[in-house]
């Protein structure tokens, strides 16, 4: 018997087993839940040693969630990683199989989007696990290429084609071209799960109701929304830290963070994965 902690209905988890001889052992077992009130009595099952055992956790209890914050890159198809990310003769349809067994979102550049199809995004939905997460991107050129009527319904049908795995779209307005408020509202009213963000440039009038997005020293302007998006293209440790501890501290349910240097982003990415297990798994 023991306390069990788990935050998702599968879990990988260590329990102490006590055995009949009366000797603890410690082993590991691949569980699933399917319903956890805390005060709770659960028997799971699991393997050890090729055995299989079934054990009583005498004390359950549901802990509140962290706010998650997600780390990740602005795209996966940049050629200066082959050779170094990428094994130089990865095929480049191999690429974000291989991205997603490392990072957990990705954010999809404009110049990708604007091109986007439904059969680009099934390929996408197979090549990843249903935990892994896409952020669309979308500019002025977007809006120029597709009629403010049409919005809606293309992104319903991004949206359903992502199967659940589309976190948000981000607006990219410029000092050249401000994204008007009614076609942030057309592209929100065709996504159900799935948040607009808006750049921290023209927030001046946006609902909070929006998420944002913004590079890392704009991470103040974005407290008091649903979800932030934090673009950095710092790689020292200390300054990845102090955006993960700021990160921590805002209010939001869902935060993510976006490396995009040219050259390093993937090893940024990877750099912020280790400090954030180490933190407590943030």
């Amino acid at each position: 018997g023991g306390d069990l902690r788990c935050q998702a209905p599968r879990a990988h988890i260590r329990v102490r087993v006590e055995h009949q001889k009366g000797k603890n052992s410690l082993s590991c077992f691949s569980i699933e839940i399917t319903q956890l009130n805390a005060y709770k009595k659960y028997t799971v099952s699991g393997y050890s040693k090729g055995k299989r055992l079934n054990i009583k956790v005498n004390s359950c209890f549901s802990y509140p969630l962290p706010m998650t914050i997600q780390i990740g890159t602005y795209g996966w198809l940049n050629p200066r990683w082959n050779g170094r990310f990428y094994d130089s003769d990865l095929p480049e349809e191999w690429k974000l199989s291989w991205y997603a067994n490392h990072f957990r979102t990705v954010v999809v550049p404009s110049e990708q989007v604007l091109k986007l199809s439904v059969d680009t995004i099934d390929q996408w939905v197979e090549d990843t696990d249903p935990d892994f997460r896409f952020i669309l991107e979308i500019d002025s050129k977007f809006f120029v290429q597709n009629r403010s009527n049409e919005l809606s319904c293309k992104f319903q049908m991004f949206e359903s084609h992502f199967e659940g795995q589309l976190d948000a779209v981000i607006c990219m307005s410029t000092r050249a071209k401000l994204i008007k408020h009614d076609e942030y509202e057309n592209v929100q009213t065709g996504l159900s799960r799935a948040i607009v963000c808006v750049n921290t440039f023209g927030c001046d009038h946006v609902s909070e109701k929006y998420g944002r997005s913004g590079s890392d020293d704009q991470l103040p302007e974005m407290k008091s929304s649903p979800f932030a998006i934090v673009y950095s293209s710092r790689g020292q440790l200390p300054l990845i830290r102090e955006n993960l501890e700021y990160m921590k501290r805002l209010t939001r349910k869902k935060c993510a963070l976006i490396f995009n240097h040219q050259d390093s982003a993937y090893h940024h990415a990877a750099q912020a994965r280790i400090l954030a297990d180490l933190m407590g798994g943030i």
